[in-house]
């Protein structure tokens, strides 16, 4: 007899010996004992199943085995179900030391959490059962105290075997790369009713532990590989102490859970074979000369390894893996027609990570997410980075997108050329780099180019924090800057207040949202200039969008071309200077402004007679008066108002009416004084 119905025979019996005159509701005790839970379970079909049978283990419930209830709301406790079998059996039954209240549930064996935590690796049969994961939907309704139950596997199995294994191969790896996707990390993942549910980002490639024997077993979330091409890879290093990579190339498959896929890799038929020997030009580096060798390099992806580029590599055709490493030396050679295509995938282009410097790439493109640009997604390393090139690029990406590198440090004699188009869907976009930490000088471009991106974007970076330089930098042609807030022909935001941009010059069109200028959306320019429309909403200068610390906000410089605003603070050299920066001097614009305020919004007295300008004032309430200027006033015949310091020289733009000087320094490189790549190259 159960508690309550002791209870209930006592009630009745006191009742009768004194009588009951009134029942009381909510006096009864519902107390009882805890009704165990009974479940009965087996595997899922033959068809449906990894066929372990084939590997020598039983598809049976073993004497110990726990099942585990888990609420998929969150609400229950999780509920352990062991078994009473004492001898190995197909189906079993499973009970419980507690009641089971009612709600939807998933049966685990294996592991008693939601979320799976799977490693890449090869196993032996020996350790495999540890690795067995089984789920099942249960539904339970109250008061029921019992249900069966048929589980299923959560993973596919990849079995390896191979032959003609070479002798003498030590620290051996296996992996696979899959194109344009990229491969899953297979390594988290979230079990709901329904199954397995990967939560894992895509990587460039997965290697597999070796387990040093001719046969390996590796459990796997399950994938859809379908319509791709695997580049499986094994490498190691041969009895001569070479790094030698095995490649063996497969379609891809719809690969199923509780599906045991085999796997026979015969080195004998392997799709190329590779050897990387060390270079005689760059000591330590290993030798690129074939799309084999940088897909080898790929696969090793080793950041403490340096390569070096020894011929021109045409990659029409081929599939291209980013390489993660030290160092690359180009050598002054070119790698064309390269094509990723990673959407998913941050860190792209010829480097995932990594250093590079003297190479070209050329006709090529390269798709991704964040970090992604030409040369490198990301490069981190302090060594200067020079004369690396895109020439014909097309890159596309999300934040820290670049012609060049999608976040880099110092730069010099570098540039994007030819018909290049860079566009990121957020921030961080520039021709260059998206984010820089250092200075940049000598980098240019030249050709007909359209940098395309959100906030922070710039024709030579994005992003530029650091207290050096951007100087000696020209973008030249027809050359398109499009951005959000922050956006700028040469740089889209200054973070540190002493950098400046100088000798820099932009030939093109600007056009972005608040903080917009010819050469930089927040920040301070000094000897250069931009030839070309401005376009923005508001704190839009012809050079400056805005600055806001104590120093001058341009100085010796000039703007010919329109600046259009759609809000307040317009200027034709830079929007206002009203927030702690000093205003314009010595600085000229030639064209008009929709504020027609053709300097700053606001200028103070003592600088009003240090600049010129073709608009009828030169800043809110300041007229131009004498200083005015257009073809019946040139400029060059009123120079001497604000070349003080002899910024200017007598030489003039072409084709400009108002007679428009040239700096200083443009006039020395037309003489030939200076060589800078971009410069001197107009026709006088």
């Amino acid at each position: 007899m159960n508690k309550l119905s002791f209870y209930l025979v006592c009630m009745a019996l006191l009742c009768g010996m004194w009588g009951c005159s009134k029942e009381v509701e909510g006096e009864v005790s519902t107390a009882e004992e805890a009704v165990k839970f009974t479940l009965t379970a087996n595997y899922g079909p033959e068809d449906s199943k990894v066929a372990f049978n084939e590997d020598g283990l039983t598809m049976t419930w073993q004497p110990g085995d726990c099942l585990y209830l888990i609420d998929v709301v969150g609400v229950n406790s999780t509920v352990t179900m062991t078994t009473a079998i004492t001898e190995p059996s197909k189906t079993a039954s499973f009970t419980s030391k507690t009641s089971v209240l009612s709600g939807e549930y998933v049966v685990l064996y294996g592991q008693n959490t939601l979320d799976v935590d799977k490693s890449v690796e090869m196993s032996s049969i020996a350790n495999l059962n540890d690795q067995i994961r089984l789920y099942g939907a249960l539904t339970v309704e109250d008061g029921q105290t019992s249900a069966e139950i048929t589980l299923y596997q959560l993973f596919a199995m990849l079995t390896f075997k191979f032959k003609n294994l070479p002798g003498g191969l030590t620290d051996m790896m296996l992996g696979v790369a899959a194109s344009e996707t990229g491969t899953p990390t297979f390594g988290y993942g979230k079990i709901s009713q329904a199954g397995l549910s990967t939560q894992s980002s895509y990587v460039h490639r997965v290697k597999f532990s070796w387990n040093n024997g001719a046969e390996g077993k590796s459990f796997i979330v399950p994938i859809d590989f379908t319509g791709k091409t695997l580049y499986f890879f094994i490498y190691g290093t041969d009895a001569d102490g070479k790094h030698v990579t095995y490649e063996f190339v497969k379609s891809g498959k719809n690969l199923s859970a509780g599906t045991n896929y085999n796997m026979t890799f015969d080195f004998n038929q392997a799709t190329s074979v590779c050897t990387l020997g060390k270079s005689t030009v760059n000591s330590g580096a290993y030798v690129l000369t074939t799309p084999e060798h940088f897909r080898a390099a790929s696969y090793w992806n080793n950041s403490n390894c340096s390569y070096s580029v020894e011929a021109d590599v045409d990659f029409s055709g081929e599939v291209y893996f980013p390489i993660r490493t030290d160092a690359l030396y180009g050598n002054n050679h070119t790698l064309s027609n390269i094509s990723v295509n990673m959407e998913p995938l941050d860190y792209i282009g010829v480097l995932s990570k990594g250093w590079a410097s003297n190479v070209s790439v050329k006709n090529s493109s390269f798709k991704g997410k964040d970090y992604v640009g030409s040369i490198s997604g990301y490069c981190d390393s302090y060594s200067s980075i020079s004369e690396c090139t895109g020439d014909g690029i097309t890159i596309q990406g999300a934040s820290y997108v670049g012609g060049l590198w999608g976040k880099c440090r110092t730069v010099s004699k570098c540039s994007v050329t030819g018909i290049s188009s860079i566009t990121g869907t957020g921030q961080y976009v520039g021709g260059l780099s998206g984010y820089a930490n250092s200075p940049f000088s000598n980098c240019f471009l030249k050709g007909e180019i359209a940098v395309d991106g959100g906030k922070y974007t710039g024709g030579i970076a994005g992003y530029f924090r650091s207290s050096g330089t951007f100087s000696n930098c020209l973008a030249k042609g027809e050359i398109t800057i499009t951005g959000g807030d922050y956006t700028g022909g040469i740089l889209g935001y200054s973070y540190d207040s002493d950098t400046k941009i100088t000798q820099c010059g932009f030939e093109g069109t600007v056009t972005g949202a608040q903080n917009t200028g010819g050469l930089v959306g927040y920040g301070r320019v000094g000897r250069s200039y931009m030839y070309g429309d401005v376009t923005g909403t508001e704190y839009v200068g012809g050079l400056s969008g805005y600055y806001n610390y104590s120093a001058h906000i341009c100085y010796n410089s000039y703007h010919i071309g329109n600046t259009t605003g759609t809000g307040n603070y317009v200027g034709g050299i830079a929007s206002c200077n009203n927030k702690g920066a000093y205003p314009p001097y010595n600085c000229y614009s030639y064209g008009t402004t929709s504020s027609g305020y053709g300097i700053s919004y606001s200028l103070s007295s003592n600088y009003s007679t240090k600049n010129l300008t073709s608009e009828p004032y030169l800043a809110s309430g300041v007229s131009s008066d004498n200083c005015n200027c257009g073809p019946e006033k040139t400029f060059l015949s009123k120079l001497s108002v604000i070349n003080g310091d002899e910024a200017y020289s007598t030489q003039v733009w072409k084709n400009i009416d108002a007679q428009c000087p040239l700096l200083q320094w443009q006039a020395d490189l037309l003489n030939g004084n200076i060589e800078i790549p971009g410069f001197g190259e107009e026709d006088w």
